[in-house]
């Protein structure tokens, strides 16, 4: 009986030494291949023997046993625990599975610095969008600033400007005369015969007024033009939107402008780039875990 009891201690031992050293190949295999000069402790590393056409990982984050409402612990239990549904990342024909997320973000950031190819989830994805709309919006509002700059102290010069842009459209365009303009800065012409009048205002944040397009429409009563347009580089009052529904004036604000320019005027948007700031960092893990669990991490 004892000599079976060591036998069985014997191959015990021996299974957790060959798994041990089993581990181990693994680990050197991978820091070997990816060129990584380290491995993160308490991480497990296995063959993934249905290797895939991409690398990817999949984020869970550590929850309360049992909770409140906010995902913070529920001190009414002494016996409450972390729950860590560990956090996998497939390459290759490796399967590494960490508990912890922020341990496995920057591993993953690790390895993508080592031009490893892993594919961005969800969570990288929707800071991706974010980040790219965010730069895509101050880019717009720099390229308007720099329309308002060029011409806040010449604004005939934005009326010309215009004109040339309605040129570049297609539509035969003549500014009115500096002065006396009638309420009204450029005269269109079309193929078929048809009139607009088109009111120009170079203005940085003051939104234009209902007043403004009305004294439009009332110079248009002498001019009988099918079309009415009304251009800003700023935004307009909700009273002149309903007001120039109500009368059939179409408005331009500064972004339509913008987009008009680089449509008509054949110029692009710089491109946005966002290189690896899309990159999950530890202020991004905050929003997915409880407070007091993030403090433990």
């Amino acid at each position: 009986m004892g000599i079976a009891i060591v036998f069985i201690c014997l191959g015990i031992l021996l299974f957790f030494f060959l798994r041990f050293v089993y581990y181990n190949q693994l680990k050197s295999h991978f820091k070997r291949k990816y060129n990584i000069d380290y491995f993160p402790k308490r991480v497990r590393i296995h063959k993934n023997y249905a290797p895939q056409n991409k690398n990817y990982y999949i984020l869970k984050f550590p929850s309360w046993t049992y909770a409140n409402k906010d995902g913070t612990r529920d001190k009414r239990r002494n016996n409450n625990v972390i729950r860590y549904p560990g956090c996998d990342l497939y390459v290759d024909k490796f399967h590494i599975i960490i508990k912890n997320p922020r341990l496995m973000i920057q591993y993953v950031n690790d390895l993508r610095r080592q031009d490893v190819l892993i594919e961005k989830n969800e969570y990288e994805t929707k800071k991706t969008k974010k980040i790219y709309n965010d730069k895509r919006e101050n880019m717009e509002l720099d390229s308007l600033n720099k329309v308002v700059n060029s011409f806040k102290d010449n604004p005939y010069e934005f009326e010309k400007y215009c004109a040339k842009l309605y040129k570049s459209i297609g539509v035969e365009a003549e500014n009115t005369p500096n002065s006396n303009d009638g309420g009204y800065d450029i005269v269109l012409h079309y193929e078929n015969g048809d009139m607009g009048l088109v009111e120009c205002k170079c203005y940085d944040k003051t939104k234009i007024g209902r007043p403004l397009i009305q004294k439009l429409v009332g110079a248009n009563q002498t001019v009988g033009a099918k079309y009415l347009f009304f251009i800003t580089t700023s935004t307009y009052s909700s009273s002149a939107k309903e007001y120039a529904k109500e009368t059939g004036v179409k408005l331009i604000d500064g972004i339509q402008l913008l987009e008009l320019i680089h449509t008509y005027n054949k110029t692009k948007n710089e491109e946005i780039t966002v290189e690896d700031e899309w990159f999950l960092n530890d202020d991004d893990l905050k929003k997915y875990i409880p407070k007091d669990i993030y403090e433990v991490l």
